[in-house]
């Protein structure tokens, strides 16, 4: 944020000065130069420089993790005296280095440049003290009030000369390094401090590998030749083997020790729950869902289940937004609120923090806007990951949502294409019936008209009236047996004309499969075949019989002659006259093999048609 910019970067750069002074301190003895040197103080000043520059910045950070401007006020105050403090000790500390003349001793200013510190460190934790508090505020008062305990002890102690020389060099360790406790809260107090946790993670790890390895030190250029030696085993090569093996396991137990710190800080300092976990849960919780909105309310739904004190929204990447924000979203995924302009960041009377990309199909069209309360922590790192990855799930299951709506598309087109040419080859199917049936009718008339001029004339009657109905329902490729059936006795009513008491028709349908629906025109030729190639050759009277039932989950629907039909085997056909052809044509195109068509010689005399319609496709095709 902003306002923390300024002393977040001057509290990293008092804390890169004084490990940066003391590490040049330390490489100039290694290298033989006595301590009190004038290289070696010359390093020691500019660390030092950096404490006295550490306690504003670090009282910058206390202020401004407060609410109440009251102690906002006491701590600017506190400052201010920190800053006057750090230039007097700076005068101090550059005054002696160059021309050695002080009003105080090395060890007198170093005592007074950590008392001032802490005393106001101390100051600032009280403070604190008085205003309502969180677990990340509470650890950050005990870290802080650890390191200037042991700080502050070990400086007073290191002036006492009854001390041994290791005692020295543990108070001086611990001098030095219990200032990280502090430091390392106050970056805590940062509330816009993304790597809070890599900083906690990487300065716990640093701290416990210090205090490992010098102890180590001590173990090793301590006690440890006295236990040799009192085991009658010392040896150089005993010694040396036996601290390789320390360090060895040393080492080999630090993965693990780093391992539970991470672990630790993550789970009980900052209440992160197991990331990949979330991630699976929300993959399995989106897998099913099809629509885009209840898409959108499950990943708000995830983001304020496991952040407290949190707000989420997905809203439209709107025109003016995707112009402030640019090409940013583009390349990191996620943008800060506070980087947008005051109308953007203030969107829908919230305070926003962060905007995460969704996409569609590469492009950012939507936005997830998270926003914490006044109680809630700022985001971390790892939570970032998070959030982008929540989005790119997100994205990914939209993308499979597009791609199974257009694959559903592709079927739907290609099933209407289908219907389409079905309803083509239908129609063009019975186009081939209506010729075939008038032309066989004229020829009926014709000859009515020569020997018996009134019947002809009732023939042409019936005519018209079974092709007003053909006409009528030209556009109905699926009649019910009740209508077929009734096109079936207009039709032989005016072949009864012609063959008059020659022909008897007997008609027999099951009264439940009248309202089955079942191709229109499919009996006609049938029994048009029945009469033009059985009754009509047979001399004396002729039986036709038609018949419609149910029979083993399929539509049965026989036409039976008595008359001279060919004699065939009993087996399905596949081609025989234009009528029959047309037929076994007509059910394939519906029904493709679940339909058949049998054409059987009858044991006494004549032949039978039967069609076998199954159940399931005639649902379908009604």
């Amino acid at each position: 944020m902003q306002e923390q910019r300024r002393p977040s970067l001057l509290l990293a750069a008092s804390l890169l000065v004084w490990n940066c002074g003391g590490a040049a301190a330390t490489a100039l003895m290694i290298c033989g130069y006595a301590m009190f040197s004038p290289e070696v103080q010359l390093a020691c000043s500019f660390g030092y420089s950096g404490l006295l520059i550490l306690t504003p910045a670090t009282l910058s950070v206390w202020r401004l993790s407060h609410c109440s401007h009251r102690f906002k006020r006491v701590y600017s105050v506190l400052i201010f005296l920190a800053a006057a403090a750090g230039i007097l000790l700076g005068t101090q500390f550059w005054a002696s280095f160059l021309n050695g003349s002080t009003l105080l001793s090395n060890y007198e200013m170093r005592f007074w440049a950590f008392s001032v510190f802490y005393a106001l460190l101390t100051t600032s934790i009280l403070i604190r003290l008085l205003e309502p508090r969180s677990s990340m505020v509470n650890f950050c008062i005990w870290l802080s009030a650890i390191g200037c305990t042991a700080s502050l002890l070990a400086v007073v102690l290191l002036g006492n000369p009854g001390m041994g020389p290791i005692a020295n060099v543990v108070f001086y360790f611990a001098s030095e390094q219990a200032i990280l406790l502090p430091a390392l809260a106050s970056f805590l107090l940062l509330a816009r401090f993304r790597l809070s946790d890599v900083l906690v993670v990487r300065s716990l790890r640093i701290l416990a590998a210090l205090i490992l390895g010098f102890l180590t030190c001590l173990l090793v250029l301590g006690p440890l030749p006295h236990w040799m030696a009192s085991l009658a085993v010392f040896s150089y090569a005993a010694t040396t083997s036996l601290v390789t093996l320390l360090f060895a396991a040393l080492l080999m137990s630090f993965h693990f020790l780093e391992a539970a710190i991470g672990a630790s800080v993550r789970r009980w300092l900052f209440h992160q729950p197991d990331f990949n976990a979330e991630l699976n849960r929300f993959a399995s919780s989106i897998a099913a869902i099809t629509e885009e909105s209840a898409l959108f309310r499950q990943i708000e739904h995830a983001v304020m289940r496991i952040f407290d004190h949190t707000r989420a929204q997905v809203i439209p990447s709107a025109a003016t937004l995707a112009t402030a924000i640019g090409n940013d979203l583009l390349n990191s995924d996620w943008i800060e609120a506070a980087s947008l302009p005051p109308p953007i960041a203030g969107l829908e009377g919230a305070k926003p923090e962060l905007f995460v990309a969704i996409r569609a199909n590469g492009q950012v069209d939507f936005l997830l806007v998270i926003a914490v309360d006044l109680q809630g922590r700022s985001f971390l790192h790892n939570e970032l990951a998070f959030f982008r990855s929540l989005a790119a799930l997100t994205s990914a299951r939209r993308d499979a949502l597009a791609a199974e709506a257009a694959r559903l598309e592709v079927q739907s087109r290609e099933m209407n294409l289908r219907q389409q040419a079905t309803a083509a080859e239908l129609q063009a199917l019975r186009a081939q019936v209506n010729p075939h049936f008038l032309f066989n009718a004229l020829n009926t008339i014709a000859d009515l008209v020569m020997v018996d001029p009134p019947k002809a004339e009732l023939a042409i009657e019936m005519l018209a009236e079974t092709f007003r109905y053909v006409l009528m329902n030209h556009h109905r490729h699926m009649v019910s047996v009740a209508e077929e059936l009734d096109f079936i006795r207009q039709y032989l009513a005016i072949e009864q004309v012609r063959f008059g008491a020659r022909l008897t028709v007997r008609i027999e349908a099951d009264p439940a499969v009248r309202m089955h629906s079942i191709p229109a025109l499919i009996l006609q030729p049938l029994v048009e075949n029945a009469i033009k190639h059985g009754l009509s050759p047979k001399i004396g009277p002729g039986l036709l019989r038609i018949e419609v039932c149910e029979s083993d989950g399929c539509l049965r629907l026989a036409v039976e002659d008595n008359g001279e039909g060919p004699i065939m085997p009993r087996k399905p056909i596949k081609s025989t006259g234009t009528g029959l052809r047309n037929t076994s044509d007509r059910l394939q195109t519906l029904y493709q093999d679940d339909a058949r068509l049998t054409l059987e010689t009858l044991q006494s005399r004549g032949c039978r048609a039967t069609i076998f319609i199954p159940q399931h496709g005639r649902r379908e095709a009604a």
